[in-house]
């Protein structure tokens, strides 16, 4: 996606900042030996990837780097330019999810593991979500050599990699410095695959690393059956024009599926069948759109085996996550009690009128005879306003649904990868914790500076949305004493009173970052009804 505001560093500057992650040891460089690509098969690929033209000058310079670390959060990506973050963004979340939870047990020394090491099990790992009987790597070109230390410490003396997209001819695809001597390497098992990445982890990390794991990607899948997922085999992963990835791509690193849809297994519209989310992924997806209600999340992606979560703001992608995995570990009869409800519910109320109930319980297998269905209308029903709340109907089935976390606060922590030179990428933490209060977004105490987490915050505002993964008849409470930079949140800029107070959100995405960060105490609720 393109994100809302540009990193001001050059090129360069942030190549030396990371350099130890972007060079190959300083061994030299490697030699690599692959088959190189047919020249139909990249023009395939590009098409696919980049659409019928190609990708524009610009836009290929974004997506030039390879995977790197922030040299201040050993296990946080850095993203240099707006673009990659639909491919950085899904990458450090299984990142995430290998740190975290790579053990049983919740890994409390997550934050000081090796990042390169994470990285090659977080790439494997999603290589097989493709499920394919062999795995391909798109190596280096030649043409953009692995910098040794020498070539990063003399960056005024030009860049090779940085030359390679400069001097290319604008008029063929495939005549791209990037893309004119692709080559590969073809592995029969995972496990050769992760041999070959931990043997030679520059294959991602240096130059148009991002690139050449995204083409491995869907090499590894195939063109056609990347194509065959999607709705409009012609529509491009990546907009050609503005350098950022569609909803396809996002879905196809998540999930191993290039759906470009967010909801559940299938929906029928007049006859057209549109394939969703075929179930729960590792990591999960909210969006802002949907508190826009211009789409709804599923549950499965709103509900993820992992309390991980990509949260799609309108310009970027950034990751919020939990360190108590219970937060996304429901009972299945009661997922899919969730799922049947919201089936009748048309209007996303929270409630269904009296009588569709019936046809819920036939949906879960719990209808009897009609007296029972009329005792239970009666009882969930007592003010005969001839509806169900959603509420009450899983409290009449599921009353074993105790408080979650007894009520403590539970550590949150935010991630955006956008670096800056004032301010280095890092995780951003708060605490938050579920209460049963059906309220609406409140601040407490909020500074004349809150740096956009009000009611109107891109974050607060995806995780609304979340009512599903967080019982659907409570609430969350951001309850957090916060130390953000506004740099870092991928917000909308708040229009605030002379007295601090949020008056709504200007719609203009915020692009001026602050060189301070703010302390503030907040306490956020959201109810489950719109």
């Amino acid at each position: 996606m393109t994100d809302s505001s540009e990193s001001t560093t050059s090129i360069a500057e942030v190549i030396d900042k990371v350099a130890v992650s972007n060079l190959n040891g300083g061994t030299g460089p490697d030699v690599w030996v692959g088959e190189k690509l047919t020249e139909e098969t990249v023009k395939d690929l590009l098409k696919l990837v980049w659409g019928e033209g190609g990708p524009e000058r610009e836009n290929l310079h974004r997506w030039s780097q390879g995977f790197a670390f922030s040299p201040s959060e050993q296990t946080a990506l850095v993203q240099m330019f707006g673009g990659p973050c639909a491919v950085i963004a899904p990458v450090q979340a299984y990142l995430l999810r290998n740190s975290i939870y790579g053990s049983r047990a919740l890994d409390q020394n997550w934050r000081a593991k090796n990042g390169p090491e994470l990285l090659t099990d977080a790439l494997v790992e999603m290589f097989a979500l493709l499920s394919s009987p062999s795995f391909v790597v798109v190596l280096p070109s030649d043409l953009l050599r692995i910098p040794s230390k020498r070539d990063a410490t003399t960056m005024e003396e030009g860049h090779p990699e940085v030359d390679a997209v400069e001097n290319d001819n604008p008029n063929s695809p495939t005549d791209h410095g990037v893309h004119s001597d692709l080559k590969s390497r073809r592995f029969s098992t995972i496990d050769e695959l992760k041999k070959f990445l931990t043997d030679k982890p520059s294959v991602f990390t240096t130059s148009f690393g991002i690139l050449r794991f995204l083409y491995s990607f869907i090499l590894s899948k195939t063109i056609a059956k990347v194509r065959e997922d999607l709705e409009d085999p012609t529509e491009p992963l990546i907009d050609a024009a503005h350098g950022h990835g569609n909803q396809c791509l996002t879905n196809l690193l998540i999930t191993g599926q290039a759906v470009c849809n967010v909801w559940d297994d299938v929906k029928e519209f007049g006859g057209l069948r549109l394939q969703g989310i075929p179930g729960r992924p590792a990591i999960g997806y909210l969006s802002l759109l949907e508190s826009l209600r211009y789409v709804e999340v599923g549950f499965y992606l709103k509900c993820p085996q992992y309390p991980i979560w990509i949260l799609a703001s309108e310009t970027h992608l950034s990751i919020v996550f939990a360190l108590i995995r219970t937060l996304v570990e429901s009972e299945a009869e009661e997922a899919a009690a969730i799922r049947a409800f919201k089936n009748y519910d048309e209007h996303g109320s929270g409630f269904i009128s009296a009588d569709k109930l019936k046809d819920v319980l036939e949906t879960l297998n719990l209808f009897r005879e009609d007296e029972y269905v009329n005792s239970l209308k009666d009882k969930m029903d007592k003010d005969k306003l001839d509806i169900i709340l959603r509420s009450d109907f899983l409290a009449e089935f599921f009353p074993h649904t105790a408080k979650f976390n007894h009520g403590r606060p539970f550590d949150v922590y935010h991630y955006n990868g956008l670096a800056r030179p004032d301010n280095p990428v890092h995780y951003h933490h708060g605490m938050a914790k579920i209460i049963e209060l059906d309220l609406d977004v409140e601040i407490i105490d909020a500074g004349i500076d809150a740096n956009g987490i009000d009611s109107d915050s891109s974050i607060v505002r995806c995780l609304r949305t979340n009512s599903v993964s967080f019982d659907p008849f409570q609430s969350i409470c951001f309850y957090a004493r916060v130390r953000v930079a506004r740099s870092h949140m991928p917000t909308l800029a708040p229009v605030r009173s002379t007295a601090g107070r949020s008056l709504g959100s200007s719609r203009m995405p915020s692009t001026t970052a602050a060189s301070h960060a703010t302390t503030t105490d907040i306490t956020l609720f959201h109810g489950t009804s719109p």
